[in-house]
């Protein structure tokens, strides 16, 4: 059984790589898994530091709730159901994975918050993350009302598009690595690859390979299940992870190295913007505080990887897996 040490050295060097590689990290928990003891550990980190949660305006502008107008097209309240007989269009859509891609999107509105604080920002770069929520907004309002208009004849059953997807990428393995990590998502408009619970697990008490044929078995085993997790999309719960670049002027003042903080004489954290998402992929706000008014939607970590390491614990003591998606920022 893989140690609490190794899996938060395992999670540092993905937050590591997804600083550099300006990625974005989302867990997304499976249906069953108690998320309420997830979201108690992020509602304990604003208590204890009120000043880490923080409401970003363009986030809540991205997606408005639904019911307020043609958008969102796409139900922003519960989960897909288990099934979908009448075809329906929005049910459709969350089973084809577009949660993840509403996660997505709020990720770029994050990523561009970042860059504002860039110190090697130019004042063209600054004014084009300040329009990212007005593009990525527009992105999803044309599915959505291209959605509510098409004929339901041109819906196909979501297993099967799947199916043919993950079928596309095994052959695309032989001729480009990592292809068969790509992982789903209704647009399917940027790279995403994925490590399940176990994957992470087996790479996390082996970091050197010495028994690398035991991953590989895992890494098949864990593809042959995939049918079965797919078939979740729309009842999958997000916390997404999105990393300040070197140059951000916070980092460049804790005299950062690659990304992270230096503590102590080994140890690099890295700090990240996090947020919470439904099965819909609609944000989770976060309690108001003393002065009232809007809820937060937003909250700012110092240690990434800590983080990480406590929602894995928490999903698998829940008796239920987890995948951690590790996604472009832009399109």
């Amino acid at each position: 059984m893989v140690g609490k040490e190794e899996l938060c050295t395992f999670y540092a060097s993905r937050c590591h790589a997804a600083a550099a590689g300006r990625l974005g990290i989302i867990v997304a928990v499976e249906r069953g898994v108690d998320v309420r003891a997830i979201k108690q550990r992020l509602d304990a980190m604003q208590a204890e530091d009120p000043a880490c949660s923080f409401l970003n305006v363009d986030l809540n502008e991205l997606i408005p709730p639904h019911g307020s107008g043609a958008f969102p097209h796409v139900d922003t309240d519960g989960q897909a159901p288990d099934a979908n007989p009448d075809n329906v269009d929005w049910i459709w859509a969350l089973k084809m994975g577009y949660a993840r891609d509403r996660v997505y999107a709020y990720s770029e509105c994050k990523a561009a918050l970042l860059n504002e604080g860039n110190n090697d920002a130019t004042p063209e770069k600054l004014e084009r993350e300040t329009g990212t929520w007005k593009r990525t907004r527009a992105r999803l309002e044309g599915f959505e009302s291209r959605l509510a208009v098409a004929s339901a004849d041109v819906r196909g059953n979501p297993n099967e598009v799947i199916r043919a997807k993950r079928a596309m990428w095994e052959r695309a393995q032989e001729s480009m690595g990592g292809a068969r990590r790509q992982q789903v998502s209704c647009l399917q408009d940027r790279l995403t690859h994925g490590l399940t619970a176990e994957e992470i697990e087996a790479v996390a008490s082996d970091p050197l390979l010495v028994n690398g044929k035991e991953i590989v078995d895992v890494g098949r085993k864990a593809a042959k299940q995939s049918g079965a997790r797919d078939e979740l999309l729309g009842q999958e719960t997000f916390v997404s992870f999105v990393f300040p670049e070197e140059s951000h002027d916070t980092l460049m003042s804790a005299g950062a190295a690659g990304s992270g903080i230096a503590i102590g004489n080994r140890k690099l954290i890295f700090p990240a913007y996090v947020t919470m998402h439904t099965p819909t992929g609609m944000l989770i706000n976060f309690p108001p505080g003393m002065q009232g008014g809007t809820p937060p939607n937003s909250l700012m970590v110092n240690d990434a990887a800590a983080l990480l390491c406590d929602i894995h614990t928490l999903a698998k003591e829940a008796g239920r897996g987890h995948m951690m998606l590790e996604h472009a920022l832009s399109v």
